[in-house]
């Protein structure tokens, strides 16, 4: 297994937005609009849809979460996410369709999660925007699929493992 992790910053950037709280503010390329927003979010979206047909991993588990959806103010950051209210449990499968919903509320920081699958696959949400996960191909394998304006790194193990 290979352990990486996808974000939207390359070695150069600096003050960049990092979060849905950060629609509205001003960054050095000027205000982070909601399209702005979307727009990345997108790209993660396909990434990880990417990375998962091509290392056929299965179906995910939910191993860990945690729900923030009740938070203050936390439906501000529904916008654009049809099942926004979903019900899950640890232990639940999760369908594909499921998976990219639960993807846009751990990118909003709405809810963290770990997912695995019966191969050892793995996906963990962090903060600021990062994704760390574990699958069976190689670095260059992936570079191949990613979006422009998605990285991705090779991190030396699981940081939940």
């Amino acid at each position: 297994m290979n352990h990486f992790q996808l974000s939207k910053f390359s070695s150069q950037d600096e003050n960049s937005w990092t979060a849905v709280s950060d629609i509205g503010n001003s960054y050095p390329g000027g205000i982070l609009t909601q399209v702005q927003y979307l727009e990345m979010e997108n790209l993660y979206i396909i990434a990880i849809q990417r990375i998962l047909e091509a290392a056929q991993c299965g179906e995910f588990q939910i191993r860990m979460y945690e729900d923030n959806r009740g938070a203050d103010n936390s439906e501000r950051w529904f916008f654009n996410i049809s099942d926004s209210l979903v019900k899950i449990r640890g232990g639940e499968y999760v369908s594909s369709n499921l998976l990219f919903t639960l993807c846009r509320l751990c990118l909003r920081e709405l809810m963290w999660l770990r997912l695995e699958s019966a191969c050892g696959c793995y996906i963990t949400f962090g903060h600021d925007y990062y994704i760390q996960f574990g699958i069976p191909m190689k670095y260059a394998e992936l570079c191949k699929i990613i979006p422009k304006n998605i990285f991705i790194d090779q991190i030396d193990d699981d940081p939940h493992g």
